[in-house]
């Protein structure tokens, strides 16, 4: 607690009451359709329809004991700005399903299991794309990938300085006390696109997704109070 303490006293005094991010429903697809109902809901709805024999399924459980295509994440309102420091990574890593931080409410987290239940081994895709956001407060996202194949954490690319448009947001300029480098959003609804090469046949991959608004983003203000964002996270399996 005192290092969140420490934190806020040092941050810009940003706080973001109001952020609700809908995510993640999480599907193994080759077709994708998407139906999102209400607009406030904290989690999504999706139909899939696949006609291959290259198949993902997922589970919330590492033993799979109720295999399925589609997972649906539950939300997080009311969202404040934290940095990357104050995230308890290790301790999200030993969880599964919902991870939240409901109470201060300062980060989404999610665990999940995906499993090749083809024949043979497999390649996929994991997107995660953005279907909705307002007030531009995907500038201070930040996304953390987290799976046997590393740790990677996705921004939106630098916006400020003029100097510095279009590079990595590395928190350069600022009193951020661990810095950290990002990967640039893929597009402006494309965030996170992973490849995974020759999934075995019955192998198993956890994931865990962690969102949070950087403070010492530079694009982190009152600007984006009370802003919603929605995000879905896509599995696609195929073969070169």
């Amino acid at each position: 607690m005192s290092g969140i303490s420490k934190y806020y006293g040092g941050v810009r005094k940003k706080r973001l009451a109001n952020m609700s991010i809908a995510v993640l429903t999480i599907v193994a697809v080759l077709v994708v359709l998407i139906t999102i109902y209400g607009q406030h809901v904290g989690n999504f709805v999706v139909a899939i329809e696949t006609a291959s024999q290259l198949i993902l399924v997922l589970s919330e459980t590492p033993g799979f004991e109720k295999p399925t295509s589609r997972l649906a994440a539950k939300g997080l309102t009311d969202q404040t700005n934290i940095t990357y420091a104050d995230i308890p990574k290790d301790e999200l890593l030993l969880g599964n399903g919902s991870l939240n931080d409901e109470i201060l409410r300062r980060y989404f987290a999610y665990s999940f299991y995906v499993k090749n239940v083809s024949t043979t081994p497999i390649d996929y895709s994991a997107e995660i794309v953005l279907n909705h956001s307002s007030q531009n407060a995907e500038s201070a996202l930040r996304i953390m990938v987290i799976s046997d194949e590393g740790e990677r954490i996705y921004a939106k690319a630098k916006e400020f300085p003029e100097s510095e448009v279009g590079k990595p947001e590395d928190h350069a300029g600022t009193d951020i006390e661990r810095n950290y480098g990002t990967v640039p959003f893929e597009s402006l609804t494309r965030l996170v696109n992973q490849q995974s090469q020759r999934f075995r046949k019955d192998a198993v991959r956890k994931y865990t997704i962690v969102m949070w608004l950087e403070g010492w983003d530079n694009e982190c203000t009152d600007e984006i109070r009370g802003a919603i964002m929605r995000m879905e996270m896509r599995f696609k399996a195929y073969r070169e």
